[in-house]
């Protein structure tokens, strides 16, 4: 069951038990990491400098922002944390990202 407030490790911790969905819960736990960390540097990006167009453009032909490029960055290295992500595609990267060192259970 789901409360009003419950914060997403706790709902992780509670949906899991009896399960052995670790390794998923693993990555959306990382997932919601990089999420708190981009939040708070958008929340402040304009203070920092953050702000405005690269002069690149993505694969889908948009101008790409400094927080794009950044927040993609945040993404990757939570996926690489995790070592359990392979595969990682993003519009901000022109090809599928593939992580070498991936944990696989013995």
């Amino acid at each position: 069951m789901t409360r009003t407030g419950m914060t997403l490790h706790c709902h992780l911790l509670e949906s899991q038990r009896g399960s052995s969905d670790g390794d998923l819960s693993a990555v959306l736990t990382q997932i919601g990491f990089a999420a708190k960390v981009i939040s708070r540097e958008v929340n402040r990006a304009a203070l920092v400098g953050k702000l405005g167009d690269t002069g690149e453009v993505n694969v889908q032909g948009e101008q790409v922002k400094h927080l794009d490029l950044w927040s993609n960055e945040v993404f990757v290295n939570a996926m690489r944390e995790t070592r359990l992500v392979c595969t990682l595609v993003s519009e901000e990267m022109e090809k599928p990202l593939h992580f070498d060192r991936v944990f696989r259970p013995g």
